[in-house]
């Protein structure tokens, strides 16, 4: 999967089941530009925009630019649970909850007013479940399970960073050197 975000109006999508192997920049990077034209299907896939491959599609005509990595864009859960910002790179803040469902147990981002979105695949959050403190959290807008906003966790970060936690003291010997 290859998530684009379109740097005029911000939009995004989801290039799905492309393979880009061939193409002569592969390894196509995180923040690299894309354009060009290539042939493909579009499919809105429970609200997901994506792209698809086709028997006509052709990589060779997209061109591919060094560029920088992306920033996330800022939203609130309630952005996400509108369902704005699909497919899109975003930071999202609030507490990590779990809930157990039968043999499962799934994590949440909560935020202060109550508002929840599951948190699926990517990286573990399970560490960060239940102790209250308030995280960054950088995802992917990447799916909607049976009508629900669903982020796939990159990076997880405390809510100030520049707190100071876990002090250590060290003790030192009255040994002459």
């Amino acid at each position: 999967k290859i998530y684009l975000r379109d740097i005029e109006n911000g939009k995004a999508l989801m290039l799905y089941g492309i393979d880009f192997s061939a193409h002569e920049a592969y390894p196509i990077e995180v923040g690299d530009l894309l354009g060009g034209s290539i042939i493909c299907d579009y499919d809105n896939y429970y609200g997901i925009h994506e792209v698809k491959t086709n028997t006509f599609t052709d990589v060779s005509e997209i061109y591919v630019t060094e560029g920088t990595a992306p920033n996330p864009t800022k939203v609130s859960l309630t952005d996400i649970l509108a369902l704005n910002n699909i497919c899109d790179y975003v930071l999202v803040q609030g507490t990590i909850a779990s809930e157990i469902s039968g043999t499962k147990t799934n994590y949440f981002v909560v935020d202060e007013d109550g508002n929840k979105v599951q948190l699926y695949k990517g990286l573990d959050v399970s560490g960060f479940a239940g102790d209250g403190k308030t995280y960054y959290i950088t995802a992917v807008f990447n799916a909607i399970y049976s009508g629900a906003a669903e982020l796939q966790p990159i990076t997880v970060t405390k809510n100030d960073p520049t707190a100071i936690s876990n002090v250590n003291a060290e003790t030192t010997s009255d040994n002459a050197i």
